[in-house]
């Protein structure tokens, strides 16, 4: 009896732990094969864009960079200005800036609408580089020049001068003649070609080798350089190095940025003027040309330094964050 009952016992005891540890395992299996599909399927599937949540980025033809600054309480107030500045001189406003803005706001490729709605608004391109326009800005640029240069100027350099508006009124300021004032450059930007004035001597940036050493006195560099890819930045000072007489100055004024969030601000900037307000270039092909790269003043200071030494800096604290850098040679 007591043998039955023990083989009886043992029996049902196996079964039962049998039948438990299989369902157990079924189901812990199936608890595993249910996540790890449930994961694999979260894999594949690609959320849908969340607009109001974007990271800051560069602007192309599908982003959504000015929607993405409006929403950041740290940058609205910059975007507004910078927006604001760009395109005032066509009498849109504030309040109509907002409106557009708002009005893309859950749009994919938002920064093309915005961009093409504001353009819309504008019946008649408006020119911000006119030769009086241009005498205007140089007039501005000499009030802090002057102060801070110390020599007898005999020939001046403006470089990136475009047609050389900006060289002809310091030029003419100083008292130089067509001979003694230079201006190098390409001959066209963002689609547009140029004929550089008669007055001043023109040098095409594939000549700059033309101009005799130790003959300048002064160099003036105004927003160009960020246009300029750095792998021509050696050639270029070795050129300045080149022509600058021993005692000569160097002038740059450039924007105090790094590639940040404030530097996709500076580019809308440029979009905006030559998409809007001058019209002479779609939002599409501004993109596919338009090159800028930003530096800090330190960044700045530090790819003059092989030849040139800093001896003033003063920041204007404008909305584009400009700043003039006065540079010598290093004795």
């Amino acid at each position: 009896t007591n043998k039955s009952t023990k083989k009886s016992t043992n029996k049902s005891t196996k079964k039962s732990t049998n039948k438990s540890t299989n369902k157990s395992t079924n189901k812990s299996t199936k608890k595993s094969t249910n996540k790890s599909t449930k994961k694999s399927t979260k894999k594949l599937i690609k959320p849908k864009k969340d607009v109001s949540n974007l990271d800051i980025s560069k602007l192309s033809s599908d982003s959504c960079v000015i929607v993405s600054l409006f929403n950041d309480n740290n940058n609205r107030s910059k975007l507004l200005k910078i927006m604001f500045k760009s395109i005032r001189s066509t009498g849109i406003n504030f309040k109509t800036i907002i409106n557009v803005i708002n009005k893309y706001s859950h749009c994919l490729k938002s920064d093309e609408k915005i961009v093409n709605e504001l353009s819309n608004l504008v019946k008649n391109p408006i020119s911000l580089y006119t030769e009086e326009k241009n005498r205007e800005r140089t007039l501005r640029k000499w009030g802090v020049l002057k102060n801070h240069i110390d020599i007898k100027v005999n020939a001046l350099l403006d470089y990136g001068g475009n047609v050389g508006d900006t060289a002809y009124e310091y030029g003419k300021i100083l008292g130089l003649t067509k001979n003694n004032i230079y201006v190098v450059d390409i001959d066209e930007w963002a689609g547009e070609k140029w004929i550089p004035r008669t007055d001043i001597t023109f040098v095409h940036y594939n000549n700059m080798d033309k101009i005799p050493s130790n003959s300048i006195d002064l160099i003036t560099i105004h927003h160009a350089l960020h246009h300029i890819e750095s792998n021509e930045f050696k050639k270029i000072i070795e050129m300045y190095n080149r022509v600058l007489t021993n005692d000569g100055i160097i002038v740059l004024y450039e924007h105090n940025s790094k590639m940040d969030d404030f530097a996709t601000m500076i580019d809308l900037e440029h979009l905006l003027f030559d998409v809007v307000v001058s019209k002479k270039i779609s939002y599409n092909n501004f993109i596919k040309t338009f090159y800028a790269r930003y530096y800090t003043i330190k960044q700045w200071k530090h790819i003059f330094n092989k030849y040139f030494v800093d001896y003033f800096t003063l920041e204007t604290y404008s909305s584009d964050k400009s700043f003039y850098l006065f540079m010598k040679r290093k004795k």
